[in-house]
C-alpha cells in the first residue's frame, strides 16, 4: 500500500458494489500481502562466512552502491482487509479464473506495477491476452454479485484453516 494510503474500510453488505471496487480492494490485498515482511526462518541462507565482504573498490568502501528500498509492513487493518479481500476468490468458482485474479492482484509495494501482466499470464497458461483478460473481468464480475449477494466467504473461517462451501 502506498505510504500515507488508508486501508479501505470492510466492506458493507448495504452498498452496491462493482467489478472497479473489487478491483482496486484485491490490488490493495496483493500489495499489502507483498509488503509483509518474511520470516527470518524463510530466508534462503545461503554461503555465508564470519569475514567482513571483500571492498573491490572506493565506491563501495564509502557507501555509494545501491540501497534496497523496502516497504513499511502493513498495518493491522490493512491485514484485515487483506485477508478479506483474498478470502472473495474462492466466491470464483473457476479455478484459472482464480488463478488469474489472484495473480492480477500481486502488484509491487515500491514500484507500484503488476508484477503479471495479461500477456505474460496467457504464455504462462497457454491463453490468449485478451482471453486471461476476460477470465480477470469476469472473475471480478463474479465477485461483486457474490458480494452484492451477501454470499462472499467468510476470512476467518479461511483463517480457521477450513474451505468456504462454494
Amino acid at each position: 500500500m502506498r505510504s500515507g494510503a488508508r486501508a479501505p474500510a470492510r466492506h458493507q453488505t448495504n452498498t452496491p458494489v462493482d467489478r472497479a471496487y473489487v478491483k482496486v480492494r484485491l490490488e490493495e490485498a496483493g500489495r499489502a500481502l507483498l509488503a509483509l515482511p518474511l520470516p527470518a526462518r524463510s530466508r534462503p541462507y545461503g554461503v555465508h562466512s564470519a569475514w567482513p565482504e571483500m571492498l573491490t573498490d572506493a565506491w563501495s568502501a564509502y557507501g555509494w552502491d545501491k540501497a534496497a528500498v523496502r516497504p513499511a509492513p502493513p498495518s493491522k487493518r490493512a491485514i484485515d482487509a487483506m485477508d478479506e479481500a483474498l478470502a472473495w476468490l474462492w466466491a470464483v468458482q473457476d479455478k484459472l479464473a482464480r488463478r488469474i485474479l489472484f495473480a492480477r492482484a500481486l502488484i509491487h509495494p515500491v514500484r507500484d506495477r503488476h508484477l503479471y501482466s495479461y500477456t505474460r499470464l496467457g504464455n504462462a497458461l497457454g491463453l490468449s491476452r485478451e482471453a486471461v483478460r476476460r477470465r480477470h473481468q469476469d472473475g471480478l464480475d463474479r465477485i461483486a454479485q457474490a458480494l452484492n449477494a451477501g454470499d462472499a466467504p467468510d476470512p476467518a473461517l479461511l483463517l480457521g484453516g477450513g474451505r468456504p462451501e462454494v
